[in-house]
């Protein structure tokens, strides 16, 4: 049985399709394959190719790194060139984020999760 670490991808892509409601029927179908395919990837028997991985990032909005385990951060990089805030991007924000000491880094991300804590209670 595959470790959660080297399962990643399978894991994501479960997690993923269950977030969005999605069964692995559907998602098949979306993706144009077998659903015992998504099966596989989502137990970590197979490992998508790059050009399904890409079509998964592309329906669920995620970036490939995130799909692969290489970065936690789920938001692709096409979305950091987006308008955050007023005339802000995400690029932006996260640079100024990068220029702070690591103190009031530390203090932002308690912010951060503080706020998404309060809105995962309030959508449940």
């Amino acid at each position: 049985m595959n470790s959660n670490k080297n399962n990643i991808c399978g894991i994501r892509i479960k997690a993923l399709r269950k977030k969005n409601k999605l069964t692995q029927n559907q998602l098949a179908g979306l993706l144009h394959m077998s659903r015992s395919t998504v099966l596989k990837y989502e137990t970590g028997r197979q490992i998508p190719p790059i050009d399904r991985i890409c079509d998964i990032a592309d329906i669920f909005d995620v970036s490939t790194d995130y799909l692969y385990g290489v970065s936690d951060c789920s938001l692709p990089l096409s979305k950091l060139n987006e308008i955050f805030y007023e005339d802000m991007t995400y690029a932006e924000l996260i640079s100024m984020l990068l220029d702070l000491p690591e103190e009031h880094q530390k203090a932002f991300m308690i912010i951060v999760e503080c706020l998404r804590k309060e809105q995962d209670c309030i959508d449940e």
